[in-house]
């Protein structure tokens, strides 16, 4: 359960940055402080580790350029979901080894579910952030879902309940978010179409 609930923290915030988890995945398993399935200790070779150091530099400074950083964004979404349902097997996937099947079913639905409902919402609140103030928010908007993912991998493998618990918290906050943002923006729309 431990091991379930670590999964669905890690894999629910590559919906933030989709190769930073996997990114502390490789470097904490290196570590010595999480052990990985038997068929995914690649995760932590250094090929990899190196291989998703450089993607997450490339996806955190993507964004200070509005166009690209959508473009890269909406790419972004199969291999969010992807990542998500590497991630989950990766840790979780010792709890159901004698039955594949509940092991995909564990990977398609906590894993790659939850990444792409987080990275659903990000889209919307970044696009709508990016609508109200013409594109300033977007770097800033990147380096916050970046603290996200990092801050949210990291209590994931040290407390796996407090970090459903702040990944919920933090869905909550990025729901409110959209709310009131889309409120200001129809409030800029009625005064335009007022003057």
């Amino acid at each position: 359960m431990y091991s379930l609930l670590m999964g669905i923290g890690l894999s629910s915030s590559t919906g933030y940055k989709p190769f930073i988890p996997l990114l502390i995945i490789g470097i904490s398993s290196r570590l010595g402080f999480i052990e990985l399935t038997e068929q995914s200790q690649w995760i932590s070779s250094t090929l990899f580790i190196c291989i998703l150091v450089a993607l997450s530099v490339l996806e955190v400074f993507s964004a200070s350029i509005p166009i690209i950083g959508r473009i890269f964004e909406v790419l972004g979404i199969p291999i969010t979901l992807v990542c998500g349902y590497i991630t989950i097997t990766s840790l979780a996937g010792n709890l159901v080894e004698s039955n594949i099947i509940i092991k995909h079913l564990i990977g398609i639905l906590l894993g790659s579910g939850t990444a792409g409902l987080i990275k659903t919402l990000t889209i919307i609140k970044n696009t709508l952030s990016d609508t109200v103030t013409f594109g300033l928010s977007s770097f800033l908007n990147s380096m916050i879902d970046t603290i996200k993912a990092i801050f949210i991998s990291i209590v994931a493998i040290v407390a796996p309940i407090l970090g459903c618990i702040i990944l919920v918290a933090s869905l909550f906050i990025t729901y409110r978010g959209i709310k009131k943002l889309m409120a200001f923006r129809n409030f800029k729309g009625l005064k335009r179409a007022h003057s």
